[in-house]
């Protein structure tokens, strides 16, 4: 129930979070030592991973997850890490997944993000245009840089000035019935 997205040594989240059928609000891409981690799935589970990076990510040493589903239970987990090397995918097992291609997303509204950064769109748009058909992206879009500037926050009404001052026409969707 997330878009992370990555294009140009960018990467861009929403910041939608539901617990208990409650909206809020949460920040899904973290700065951990030289890497940028964005993340898709439980948020505790998030979590761990995030700490696990933290403490060196040895692959020998994985970290235990609750079992919130029963004894089979593996963690819920899809990230997205960035480091001066590149970008990688790592999987709820695991597994190191290098990305090869220019540009990249995870979560729910991946599908969307994708078909956007095709048509041109960078990491921070795709994002929004996620957030239009998929219900589980929202919120505003939270951007990390790899250059080290810091992390900004992308209301609507940052998308509307920038596209404003690109002289991008924008064209209003009205739903039916």
């Amino acid at each position: 129930m997330t878009t992370v997205a990555y294009r140009d040594g960018v990467m861009a989240a929403d910041t939608r979070g539901v617990r208990y059928d409650m909206p809020r609000i949460c920040h899904k891409i973290h700065r951990v030592a030289d890497a940028i981690i964005g993340f898709a799935g439980n948020y505790s589970d998030c979590l761990v991973f995030i700490d696990w990076w933290r403490d060196g990510h040895d692959l020998k040493k994985l970290p235990e997850f609750k079992m919130y589903r029963g004894e089979s239970d593996a963690p819920d987990i899809e990230a997205l890490v960035l480091t001066a090397d590149g970008i990688e995918r790592w999987t709820e097992h695991f597994q190191r997944d290098p990305i090869l291609d220019p540009f990249f997303a995870i979560g729910s509204g991946a599908g969307a993000a994708m078909a956007a950064m095709h048509m041109g769109a960078d990491a921070a748009e795709a994002v929004r245009i996620a957030s239009l058909v998929f219900t589980s992206t929202g919120g505003n879009v939270q951007v990390e840089r790899l250059d080290g500037e810091p992390w900004t926050l992308m209301t609507q009404s940052t998308f509307e000035a920038r596209a404003a001052k690109d002289g991008v026409i924008e064209v209003e969707v009205k739903a039916s019935g």
